[in-house]
């Protein structure tokens, strides 16, 4: 329960932070730059939108690495995703078997 809660508090942190550095980004450093041009301001926030983006999207590993349970379910749907794909891409998975043989 101790990682559980450890995940959770990061995924907060990094989601609030994403926010925070993108609105500091865009009133600290984007507007005096764009000095109010609208389409500068909109080409360059550009920037500052990935990065929150990036940190909004942060929940799948930071559970992937903190967790073991998230760690297991991920796999399992991993393969399923991986099997998926080869079937629709009709990709046929190598897997080679091998036999041991005795000579006498």
């Amino acid at each position: 329960m101790k990682k559980v809660y450890r995940s959770l508090i990061l995924i907060v942190l990094i989601n609030v932070g994403g926010y925070l550095l993108c609105t500091l980004i865009m009133i600290f450093i984007l507007i005096p730059i764009t000095s109010g041009n609208q389409f500068s301001l909109l080409l360059y926030g550009i920037i500052p939108s990935v990065l929150l983006n990036t940190a909004s999207a942060s929940t799948a590993p930071i559970l992937y690495i903190n967790c073991s349970d998230y760690n297991k379910a991920y796999k399992k749907e991993y393969k399923l995703i991986k099997r998926f794909i080869f079937k629709l891409l009709r990709i046929k998975d190598n897997t080679i078997t091998t036999t041991t043989t005795t000579v006498f």
